[in-house]
């Protein structure tokens, strides 16, 4: 109830007609909104006080209230995960626990079933209870929970990646003048456990520091895009065995350095990021495609053909998207049309909507459901 007045406050002055506002400029209504935004968030509300933010700087823009929102709407803090995020959390936390039940029994060497099954039973319940835990201690928010997973995530792929490239725990033989190598059973899950929770504790101590959704995505995704960059680089120097797996592990771990600045200076949205993703992927499959109408044989010249798609769409997504404002997910999805004017020229990306095409059919003029693209959408 203590917010009550100001949402009857923002209603008033967005729903009352001309006649009552004819006294009040669009800069008055912003500022009275933005005070409004100020105060909520004194008062510990950043949910509502995001949205009205962005509310103003959607209705009011060029208005000097306006640039205020969007900068106070990048610092304030993000809102604790609820709903599909946090059961996210939870699920990821139970599966890895539950693999943290396999893989430490693994380590170990354990050959009877009994210690896998006490391993699961002790590990998933484990990772549900102590992930719910800490959400509900620390008011976790969707950036930060993020950061954890992709802590543990990231650090089992590093540990047991970096392992068979130094063959760490493998064993060497020699009779006579003939030497072989035996694989270690139990090193590739013991250098996983450790790796994974090296990075559980490392996601710990970041998610400590104030983390926005999209910087955590952003995160995640350059790392892959890193690590396939890392291959195809490989491929193309023509690195083999442990020299490419090298390569990919080195590439992810760039990528990832990449995304740290890159995140402060773009402020992306999750949105943003997964439309970039899909962008890029767009273009690798494109780069597939052309390698097999064209029948490339050589391994190298197809790669360089995919890594040319993903690059050119990954390019494309960010010019799309590099003029946009406001840290809303729907204003990061979609425009109204290819060509948008409106204070300047940008591309869009336009929401393909439903509609009716007249169609002429031996019975007379008839219609058919279809999807319409706007191309060109002008505000003067």
């Amino acid at each position: 109830m203590r917010h009550l007045r100001w949402l009857l406050l923002v209603a008033s002055v967005t729903l009352l007609p001309p006649a009552a506002t004819a006294q009040q400029t669009p800069a008055d209504s912003a500022q009275v909104l933005l005070d409004a935004a100020r105060l909520l968030e004194r008062e510990g509300n950043a949910r509502l006080a995001r949205e009205i933010l962005r509310h103003v700087a959607e209705r009011y823009p060029g208005t000097p209230a306006a640039l205020a929102a969007q900068q106070q709407s990048r610092a304030l803090p993000d809102a604790p995960a609820a709903g599909l995020s946090r059961t996210g959390f939870f699920i990821y936390n139970t599966l890895y626990g539950g693999w943290l039940g396999v893989a430490i029994p693994a380590a170990f060497g354990a050959d009877g079933p009994e210690a896998y099954g006490a391993g699961l039973l002790i590990g998933a319940p484990l990772g549900f209870f102590a992930s719910r835990a800490y959400a509900k201690s620390r008011n976790l928010t969707d950036g930060q929970a993020g950061t954890i997973d992709f802590g543990s995530f990231w650090g089992t792929w590093q540990g047991v990646g970096w392992r068979a490239v130094f063959d760490i725990g493998d064993t060497q033989t020699c009779d006579l003048d003939y030497c072989y190598s035996g694989t270690s059973d139990k090193a590739p899950w013991a250098a996983g456990v450790i790796g994974g929770l090296t990075g559980l504790g490392v996601g710990l101590l970041v998610a400590k520091k104030p983390i926005s959704a999209g910087a955590s995505t952003m995160a995640f995704n350059s790392a892959l895009w890193g690590t396939w960059y890392g291959i195809a680089i490989g491929v193309l120097a023509g690195l083999e065995d442990d020299n490419l797996l090298s390569s990919a592990l080195i590439g992810g771990n760039l990528g990832l350095l990449f995304a740290i600045p890159t995140s402060r200076a773009w402020h992306p949205t999750t949105a943003r990021v997964r439309i970039a993703t899909a962008a890029g992927l767009a273009g690798g499959l494109a780069g597939a495609g052309i390698t097999l109408l064209a029948s490339v044989d050589d391994d190298k010249a197809a790669v360089a053909i995919i890594s040319a798609g993903t690059t050119i769409g990954l390019i494309a997504s960010a010019a799309l998207g590099k003029n946009r404002q406001g840290n809303g997910e729907e204003s990061a999805l979609w425009d109204p049309a290819l060509i948008n004017v409106k204070d300047g020229v940008r591309l869009g990306l336009p929401m393909p909507t439903p509609t009716v095409i007249p169609v002429k059919r031996a019975k007379g003029r008839a219609t058919v459901p279809g999807l319409r693209i706007s191309l060109l959408n002008a505000e003067f």
